[in-house]
């Protein structure tokens, strides 16, 4: 058979009475797995086996540093959450660190796992007086 068929058997048998057929054409495309394994292990990409060794102490270093720069900058939404629920349940707090406060809970709750957690870092009830001792935007924003 020709390369571009190679993967294709020649014949599928038709299905069995009174179930649906796909037509000839269908049947003789049907993927022939066992040659597609053959020859994608006879013709691969020339890589080669992995040759491990110990890292140099330059590049462990590089590497390090690396990964801190990568994820020194991932923010933990739970620690941002309850960051977010203290500023509103402070004493000074103001319209404006609630809205900010409100806007930033609004983007975290997007995600299941955070929005769950509100009851858990005793944020339910804090939100929920919002409605009562501010007006305006605030309860607007809620």
């Amino acid at each position: 058979s020709s390369p571009q068929f190679l993967f294709y058997r020649e014949s599928v048998p038709s299905p069995p009475a009174g179930e649906p057929s796909f037509g000839a054409s269908a049947r003789s495309m049907a993927l022939n797995w066992p040659g597609l394994l053959a020859w994608s292990t006879k013709y691969h990409d020339g890589t080669a086996p992995s040759q491990f060794k110990q890292m140099t102490e330059e590049d462990r270093k590089f590497l390090e540093h690396a990964m801190e720069q990568a994820f020194g900058h991932i923010e933990d939404p739970n620690k941002v959450l309850l960051e977010c629920i203290e500023k509103i349940k402070a004493e000074d707090r103001t319209e404006e660190s609630i809205m900010t406060s409100l806007e930033v809970v609004d983007r975290l709750c997007d995600d299941p796992d955070v929005s769950r957690n509100v009851e858990k870092l005793d944020g339910l009830q804090p939100l929920l007086d919002l409605t009562r001792s501010f007006g305006g935007a605030v309860r607007v924003r809620r």
